[in-house]
Formats: structure tokens, sequence, C-alpha cells
């Protein structure tokens, strides 16, 4: 189900990476509760967990379609295009939501709500650009990620990630949909 995906370690990589672990990035802070979240999770020994967010691209749950959030979107868009070319996982129909987020160390430090993110045919993908830990869940696949990893899973696999245990876990999320 998670399949880790070559990095090309490019240029353009390195740019993204430096653009978004560097203090230029304007971040919002958020709560999670993603999209068709389960609202009794914490009951279930998860938690909604706090997090810093810069939308790229609005997930289309929320007008409808997807709306270009930052003026670094194209920048990205053409980093994942590179990455999923590299790992012969185009052609790509469309992306439907990118986003840079940053997760912190929590005082009760339980994973966040288990969640899809989209309610139609999707892929995930995530960029890890910093090596602060904090595990990705997707079905019963845990995945020890280490700065630089990038791994994809089915978007109708409910996931979840473990909070860091220090420092700022910092990710580029990217969904999308293939032609085939």
């Amino acid at each position: 189900m998670i399949t880790k995906l070559k990095n090309p370690f490019s240029r353009q990589y390195e740019d993204v990476k430096d653009l978004f672990t560097s203090s230029m990035i304007q971040w919002t802070n958020n709560r999670s509760g993603g999209s068709y979240a389960d609202e009794n999770c914490v009951d279930d020994g998860h938690e909604f967990i706090p997090f810093l967010s810069h939308a790229l691209l609005t997930r289309p749950e929320m007008y409808g379609f997807s709306v270009q959030n930052s003026q670094f979107l194209p920048m990205v868009v053409n980093l994942l295009m590179e990455i999923l070319e590299l790992n012969g996982k185009t052609p790509v129909k469309c992306f439907h939501r990118i986003n840079a987020n940053i997760t912190f160390p929590t005082e009760k430090m339980l994973p966040s709500e288990p969640h899809i993110d989209h309610q139609f045919p999707h892929e995930n993908m995530l960029i890890y650009l910093t090596n602060k830990g904090g595990t990705t869940v997707v079905g019963d696949e845990v995945y020890e990620p280490k700065e630089d990893d990038i791994i994809c899973f089915p978007g109708q696999s409910i996931h979840y990630m473990h909070p860091p245990k220090t420092g700022g876990r910092v990710i580029i999320v990217a969904t999308y949909e293939t032609v085939n």
C-alpha cells in the first residue's frame, strides 16, 4: 500500500526544500480534523493535532473546485511532476490539494485522527523535508520517515500520523488523480 518513491534530488527539489524550511513562508495555524475524520477519535487513542499550514492548492470540497492559494504553487507542481515522472506515475489528470504542513510534539503525544483526504478516487504523496520523525500509518502499515523520503499511497486508505518527538516535522502533502 505505501510505496517509497525515488527522490530526484534536483535543483528544483533543493529550492522547494530550502523555501519550506526557511523563515520565508507564511504559515496559518490549523487544527487537524481532515475531511471525513472520525469525530470520536479522541476517545479511541487519537487526538486532533494542531499544525501550521501553507495551502498551495485548496481542497475542492471548499468551493467545488481546487483554488491556487500561493505564489509558490507552480514551483511545487513542477517538482511533483518531476517526482511522478521519475517514478513512472504519470500521466496526472489533476492535483486536488497541495499543502505544506508543520507539526510539533503534543502534550499527550497521541496520533492524529484516522482520516481520508477526499471522498473520491485519488492518490496521496508525502514529501518529508525534515528529519524529525513522526511516523505515518496507512491501514496496517507504519512508515518511519527520514529527511528527503517521498511516499505515496492510495487515497481511499485510512491514514494518520504520530507527532514528532522533538522539533517541527515539515512535509508537503499532495493529493492527485492519474489518468489510469
